[in-house]
């Protein structure tokens, strides 16, 4: 058995693939992870190897080598070959290392919270929130990234944190991913209706049946019992319908009722990573008015 560093052409990994007899169902979600790291130039060699055995089997990097046909463009990758091929089903048995594990080696308090955070900002930023987002992965190298183009995203996640101390357990507030991914953007953009919304949901005071809050926290209670056994299905509803509350408030609209249907778009949002710039700062472009 040896091992060396080959560049890897979309041809050659098609020839590899097809000697892919024995590995596990393809992952369309863990592909699509791994294009886009590899689209976004973020592709490296790691030490993770492509394992091919002595009768020239696949036994390792289906996944890769698929996303790399899909790349359309030769990468390097660390190639093992002649391995024996009763050593297959020992991959795969270690933890892989996630988000929150990738953050707390960087000394970020809340780093489970953090990771959360910062998935729905980078799928947000990238347009990938809808049917089936809750399966989509995301890298961690892309949550380092989207960790250095938000650095309040600590801040956000330790508000959400004492958000849901503070609230009777099972709220919609428990849900620390949503309210930090919705508390940072209200950080980067101070609202208000936004910062009434956050403490009527987290104190059930101070609300009318036409609150943004008091809808939500409605719908959430409904919800729950409604797409029991279907938590997927009720992560996107939620995360939709807290969104669309959450703007509602900061526009300080009142609303009666939310309907959300399967298929509904989600309302992305405007992050403005680089921060709100002063006033004498910006520079606004010719535009036609609405």
């Amino acid at each position: 058995m040896y091992s060396q560093v080959v560049t890897v052409t979309p041809a050659y990994a098609k020839k590899l693939l097809a000697s892919n007899k024995t590995n596990r169902k393809i992952s369309k979600a863990n592909c699509n992870r791994i294009l886009t790291a590899m689209r976004n130039g973020e592709w490296k060699l790691n030490g993770e190897s492509i394992v091919i055995s002595k009768n020239e089997q696949l036994l390792d990097g289906q996944h890769r080598l698929t996303a790399l046909v899909e790349y359309g463009s030769p990468l390097p990758m660390l190639m093992v070959f002649n391995a024996d091929d009763s050593v297959f089903d020992t991959f795969d048995q270690n933890k892989l290392r996630n988000g929150a594990d990738t953050l707390h080696v960087e000394g970020v308090q809340n780093s489970k919270e953090c990771a959360s955070i910062l998935r729905l900002v980078f799928l947000n930023d990238n347009k990938l929130i809808g049917e089936g987002f809750a399966f989509q992965k995301v890298s961690n190298s892309q949550i380092l990234q989207t960790a250095k183009a938000y650095p309040r995203y600590t801040e956000a996640a330790s508000l959400a944190v004492q958000l849901a101390k503070s609230s009777v357990r099972g709220s919609i507030v428990w849900n620390k991913s949503i309210m930090g991914f919705l508390l940072l953007h209200n950080l980067m953009n101070p609202s208000e209706g936004a910062d009434v919304f956050f403490e009527q949901l987290s104190t059930k005071i101070g609300w009318s049946s036409t609150s943004p809050a008091y809808v939500l926290d409605r719908y959430f209670s409904a919800v729950k019992g409604a797409a029991s056994g279907r938590s997927a299905v009720r992560q996107q509803f939620t995360l939709i319908a807290a969104t669309r509350t959450y703007l509602m408030a900061r526009d300080n609209q009142e609303v009666s009722r939310i309907i959300i249907n399967p298929g509904q778009k989600f309302p992305y949002l405007d992050f403005n990573p680089k921060g709100i710039p002063e006033p004498d700062e910006i520079v606004w472009p010719d535009c036609e008015g609405e």
